[in-house]
């Protein structure tokens, strides 16, 4: 964890918590169900590579779902959007697709709802345009147990408590038999957050996730906030650049899903996205070398229609994590190569 002990000059929770409209909760999908229910719009544009975090609360939320498709450079493919709709854009993989942002920008004017998913990145962005609202993850890139939320300009009505998590309280009381009134008495949020990690694997999490996280919604509560408060994510987020432009300067361009460097370099990525033909192979071949990443495949496909993406099987993404030195990237990029020899 990186803290900013001397100011909160870089955090995402200073000003803009103060000026905006702000859902946080333990997860993002919470914060966005949240979100969707303040609204009167019951009509969206997904991607055709959709995350399920994204469209269960939509499914939930009862909205007609129309999707959207990204071209060989990443560009949005879409007809003619309908008005009263909302359009979420995912930012594809986590890259910095600036033809995208301008699209965006057209159809808010023509009185679309856009919603900015940049929940694979951190709220340091490379563009000025602000759209209807964001939506932000800081589990993801940040590595802490909670802290989904969506910053928009549109007032939302949303319930506010100080409660413990209801969704932690419901896991330990599951898995491990231990009464909320225990928990409560006898333990404080951030042991909880610990206790959790430490003891439920992330099988456990996804399939809990998946099935209750609309039945234990609570916003976080004040000790939460005041943690999250105080993460340098600026540092995060330089620190993470770093790392991706070093990558992208030495791998083989073989591996590039595109030449563009502004899409890797411009904002944080949740890892490195790479060009593969057998993920599963390449995967192997890392973990002989030490090298551990994933793909956005396993809870992707939520709509059965994200194979239609050219890239949804053909890629791989490389660990950028901050804790990570140079000579750990290093060893990262040399695994990688080595691959095509």
């Amino acid at each position: 964890m990186i803290i900013n002990k001397s100011s909160y000059e870089n955090c995402f929770l200073d000003k803009p918590f103060e000026k905006e409209n702000i859902v946080l909760y333990p997860l993002a999908r919470q914060a966005l169900y949240r979100f969707l229910e303040s609204q009167s719009i019951r009509e969206v544009y997904l991607p055709k590579h959709c995350a399920m975090g994204v469209y269960l609360p939509y499914e939930a939320a009862g909205f007609k779902i129309n999707t959207y498709a990204y071209d060989e450079d990443f560009n949005i493919e879409v007809g003619e959007l309908k008005p009263n709709t909302i359009f979420h854009y995912i930012h594809p993989m986590g890259l910095f697709i600036k033809k995208n942002i301008l699209r965006l920008k057209d159809f808010q004017s023509n009185d679309i709802l856009v919603i900015d998913d940049r929940a694979l990145t951190l709220p340091v962005k490379p563009y000025s345009e602000e759209f209807s609202a964001e939506v932000y993850c800081m589990y993801k890139c940040v590595h802490v147990g909670f802290g989904g939320y969506v910053k928009s300009n549109i007032e939302v009505k949303h319930e506010t408590t100080n409660a413990l998590d209801s969704e932690f309280l419901h896991l330990l009381n599951r898995y491990f038999k231990i009464s909320s009134s225990s928990i409560i008495k006898y333990c404080n949020t951030f042991f909880l957050k610990v206790f959790y990690k430490l003891l439920l694997s992330d099988n456990k999490r996804d399939i809990e996730v998946n099935e209750n996280w609309r039945e234990h919604i609570s916003v976080l509560n004040s000790n939460e906030f005041e943690y999250l408060k105080q993460i340098d994510v600026k540092k995060i987020n330089d620190i993470r650049m770093k790392h991706a432009e070093n990558i992208f300067e030495n791998i083989d361009e073989r591996f590039l899903l595109t030449k563009d460097k502004s899409a890797y370099c411009s904002q944080c990525l949740i890892g490195f996205p790479v060009f593969v033909e057998d993920p599963m192979l390449f995967k192997s071949h890392l973990m002989k070398k030490g090298v551990l990443g994933f793909t956005f495949t396993r809870e992707w496909d939520p709509m059965g229609i994200s194979k239609q993406q050219w890239y949804f099987d053909k890629h791989f993404i490389l660990p950028l994590n901050h804790n990570l030195s140079s000579k750990e990237i290093e060893k990262v990029i040399d695994a990688t190569n080595s691959f095509l020899n």
